[in-house]
């Protein structure tokens, strides 16, 4: 039986402002509702690698690898840092009078499965918070964990829907100006610049 405690606090941790919803957010305010629904479906598609180590970590390991954890992080860094660089620098991602529709669907959320599958900390997430909702043997603790990782997956792409909506509401404000586009990519470009900071000083 799914533990009302594992919806709420699975709740709390998506609501956290973290690289997924940056992304998610960036990308509804820039490219429009339609483009953040596809950074969140990859945003969430990035989360089943860090579950699945999760759910195996249950059954063969004790702790997380820290030099795993370390190489992980360093990447994942690197690509949020080459990602901000890009946004500061490049020209505006949609021209006045283009539709989102235009933007590669693919494309937005490919780079949304990146940002999560960089991320270790979800993966020492998974090993720190699945654990506490499983019990039994190595059969009935796989079949729960991957019972938990997709509720905490449909959690994900609720929220970040959301999230992604309620951005997609600023776009109207900018699709007009290339200035406007220019300023808000810049902003976010910094912000992922900062995240990669934080992901760089982050230890196990």
């Amino acid at each position: 039986m799914l533990s009302f405690t594992f919806i709420i606090t699975s709740l709390i941790v998506v609501l956290i402002p973290g690289t997924g919803v940056i992304y998610t957010i960036s990308t509804g305010i820039t490219r429009g509702k339609r483009s953040s629904i596809y950074a969140a479906m990859g945003c969430t598609a990035g989360i089943i690698p860090h579950m699945a180590v999760g759910i195996l970590a249950l059954v063969l390991f004790q702790e997380v690898n820290e030099l795993i954890f370390n190489i992980v992080k360093s990447v994942g860094a690197v690509y949020l840092i080459f990602m901000g660089i890009t946004m500061i620098k490049s020209g505006p991602s949609i021209k006045p009078g283009e539709t989102a529709i235009a933007s590669s669907g693919l494309g937005i959320a490919m780079k949304g499965v990146l940002i999560n599958l960089l991320n270790p900390k979800l993966s020492v997430f998974f090993l720190a918070f699945i654990p506490q909702y499983v019990s039994g043997n190595d059969v009935n603790t796989v079949i729960q964990g991957i019972k938990l990782g997709l509720l905490f997956m449909l959690l994900t792409l609720f929220v970040f829907i959301i999230y992604g909506l309620i951005a997609g509401i600023g776009h109207s404000f900018i699709e007009n100006s290339s200035r406007r586009v220019i300023m808000i990519q810049r902003v976010f470009g910094v912000v992922f610049i900062i995240l990669a900071v934080q992901l760089l000083l982050s230890r196990l």
